[in-house]
């Protein structure tokens, strides 16, 4: 059996916990004091990627991606979603919104970010089918 049916506690455990804080703390350090509007805006556009992203690694007992493919609508759902949080930092509604430019050390932070989580959910995702079985 492929599918994960205690995927959803594991993935509340895992992601949402520690890897929140962790990323929280890592912004607010790097973005100084008196800029909240960049931090809100780092933060949007990080909110959509984590939850999808873990959804990919909690949907199955495998190793999402290498040894569990995923369907195309997942796909498509999944990059519309991050689109869509991206686009608003830098949409007409951007400054209507709060929402300032990112600076341009941020990607890079976020491609660090985004599997170090996915690397994490991994592990406690593992930890617990074998503590707990499937």
């Amino acid at each position: 059996m492929t599918e994960n049916p205690l995927g959803a506690r594991a993935g509340r455990f895992a992601g949402h916990g520690l890897f929140d804080r962790v990323e929280e703390k890592s912004m607010r350090r790097s973005i100084t004091v008196g800029r909240a509007p960049l931090f809100q805006t780092a933060w949007c556009v990080e909110s959509p990627f984590t939850p999808t992203l873990i959804i990919h690694v909690i949907r199955t007992n495998r190793i999402p991606f290498i040894q569990s493919l995923v369907t195309w609508s997942l796909i498509l759902t999944s990059v519309i979603v991050v689109a869509v949080g991206a686009w608003l930092t830098v949409s007409p509604l951007a400054k209507t919104l709060g929402f300032v430019p990112l600076p341009a050390m941020y990607w890079p932070f976020l491609a660090i970010l985004l599997p170090g989580c996915a690397i994490l959910t991994q592990v406690v995702k593992t930890w617990f089918i074998r503590r707990y079985g499937e």
